[in-house]
């Protein structure tokens, strides 16, 4: 066991300093009624739950942080002093007079299993008035009278161990930092240690010089924005503190007798206990940064993306901004954001910022970073019709995949007036003035910007006159063979929000199709006349919807395209 003493740096908080700073800027959006008095406070950052436990009433209270209200009260049977969480395995960890430590099941209330907390640095080792984890490392921090020691909480071993000057009444941590800050009972100020080795921190690191906190009772910190709030119960004061700066920002006079104190870092949130409760307190945002998106790109005409950002000072509402509009996002926790990217943002190349805006007191906007939308290559499947005459104008029909709403149809060398139907259909008016000669000539599909992809080339055949395209025939002759001749349907599945449906199965008789993303459909060879088209809801891939399945009669002209009639 090593044992380890020394004179800890105590962090001398001048209050002088105050006056001369901005006010940090807080707000009381809520207070939770308890029934006892609370002595202690712990938050899981994974759910926004905390645990504070009372030794008057000898209750483990289950809190739900962003709804503001107690889900369950556990009676016990020990005096607790102290409460910490593992995130891990979603324990309440309840320290006890006797010097007993008694996990228990946050979600049940169940006890899991009572240990010891054996202490062999400092007079007296037996009372535990302090506990705190560190769930990235799985470690839990013991204030046992003087000595302050490290258990793994696997093997329920201490690995750490050390004595202070004087008795432990509360510590927090700082992980990211790797500062263990503890208050030790008529001293002056934070004593701040490694989190590694319990090891005082130097007082050669600090600058500007450190200020003064006199009377503090209890500690919270967040590990996210480094900002550490203190009660003093004598004073009625509230005190927030940077750990990065060593300067206190504000002190404030809210709450009457505030004593334990915990931060929720996912919604920047102090649980203060009081006279009258537990206030929440919602803490100065900061402004976001971002690091990394993942992907950093994607085709023109994709389907919605997921969108992980990566980066740090997220908070549980933090919103994400795609092309400078909010999208649907999703908080991991403080260094991840999750977002969804419709197919609507997704439709023209090039380059779109990305940022995140957290909301007030103070919050905003961070850096961006660019997301590419990229061209995909166009293909073209078959042109129709695929035989015109040299006359002034033709229209025709370009089917595919990968097309944009600034695809270019290319005849001959030649950009032609285009129209966008869909990614799979465009529609072109085929202008054949400096075309003097009968022949074949190429015709493509040019996605442009940010790279310029170019289809693969199939050929128009340009005729002198109508008597030479495979469907002229005498007027008699035509309506005999078009009676019984297929048609082509194509037509668009949107839902009631106007959105389109991608995976709706369209059938006439033995023909079928089914929609793309963008929810278009096309159904070549069908039947002409009279039909009956019906469309299968049931096979649409939308999570959480469900469609019926809809029969529908529809006529069908011989050897033309024919759009849905809605």
């Amino acid at each position: 066991m090593m044992k380890t003493k020394g004179v800890v740096l105590l962090l001398l908080f001048s209050l002088l300093l105050c006056g001369s700073a901005a006010a940090y800027e807080t707000a009381i959006t809520g207070n939770i009624y308890v029934e006892d008095k609370i002595d202690a406070i712990s938050v899981n950052p994974d759910t926004g739950i905390a645990a504070a436990v009372s030794s008057s009433g000898k209750a483990l209270y289950i809190i739900d942080v962003p709804a503001s209200i107690v889900i369950n009260k556990i009676s016990l049977k020990a005096v607790p002093t102290g409460v910490a969480i593992d995130s891990k395995r979603n324990l309440a960890i309840v320290s006890s007079k006797e010097g007993a430590l008694h996990f228990i099941d946050i979600e049940t209330g169940s006890l899991i299993k009572t240990g010891s907390a054996v202490c062999h640095s400092g007079p007296d080792p037996e009372s535990i008035l302090a506990i705190s984890t560190n769930n990235a490392s799985n470690i839990l921090y013991i204030g046992s009278g003087s000595c302050l020691a490290a258990m793994d909480l696997e093997t329920g071993n201490n690995i750490k161990e050390t004595s202070l000057s004087g008795k432990i009444i509360g510590m927090a941590i700082d992980y990211t930092l790797n500062y263990l800050a503890v208050i030790i009972e008529g001293k002056e100020g934070l004593s701040i240690y490694n989190t590694e080795t319990l090891e005082p921190i130097k007082s050669g690191i600090w600058n500007p010089p450190v200020p003064i906190i006199s009377g503090a009772s209890g500690i919270g910190i967040n590990p996210s924005t480094h900002i550490a709030v203190l009660t003093d119960k004598s004073g009625n004061s509230v005190t927030f503190v940077s750990l990065e700066q060593m300067n206190i920002l504000d002190k404030i006079q809210i709450l009457d007798e505030p004593y334990a104190v915990a931060v929720d870092p996912s919604g920047n949130s102090a649980l203060i206990s009081h006279k009258r409760g537990i206030a929440v307190i919602q803490l100065e945002n900061p402004v976001p940064s971002i690091e990394k998106l993942i992907p950093e790109s994607s085709d023109a005409g994709s389907s919605g993306i997921a969108l992980s950002i990566r980066g740090s000072k997220f908070i549980r509402d933090s919103k994400v901004r795609f092309n400078l509009k909010d999208v649907n996002s999703m908080f991991e926790d403080n260094y991840n954001l999750l977002a969804y990217i419709p197919s609507a943002e997704l439709s023209s190349p090039g380059e779109v910022p990305v940022a995140v805006q957290n909301p007030p007191p103070a919050g905003g906007l961070s850096n961006s970073l660019m997301f590419r939308i990229m061209n995909p290559m166009p293909k073209i499947e078959s042109i129709t019709p695929d035989t015109v005459t040299l006359t002034y104008k033709n229209e025709i029909k370009i089917r595919g995949k990968n097309f944009l709403p600034n695809s270019i149809v290319n005849l001959n060398g030649k950009n032609l007036k285009t129209k966008f139907i869909s990614s799979i259909l465009l529609e072109a008016t085929a202008d054949l003035t400096d075309i003097k000669t009968p022949a074949k000539y190429p015709v493509t599909v040019i996605n442009p910007s940010l790279i310029t992809f170019t289809s693969n080339v199939v050929f128009l055949n340009v005729v002198e006159n109508q008597s030479q395209t495979p469907n002229a025939k005498n007027e008699g002759t035509a309506k005999s063979e078009s009676a019984g001749a297929p048609g082509t349907l194509i037509g668009r599945i949107l839902n009631t929000e106007k959105q389109p449906v991608e995976g709706v199965t369209v059938k006439i008789k033995n023909i079928s199709s089914v929609t793309d993303s963008d929810g278009y459909f096309i159904l070549n060879n069908a039947p002409s006349g009279k039909q009956i088209i019906v469309i299968h809801g049931s096979t649409a891939i939308e999570q959480d919807s469900r469609y019926p399945t809809i029969p529908l009669t529809i006529n069908i002209e011989p050897d033309t395209i024919n759009d849905m009639p809605f």
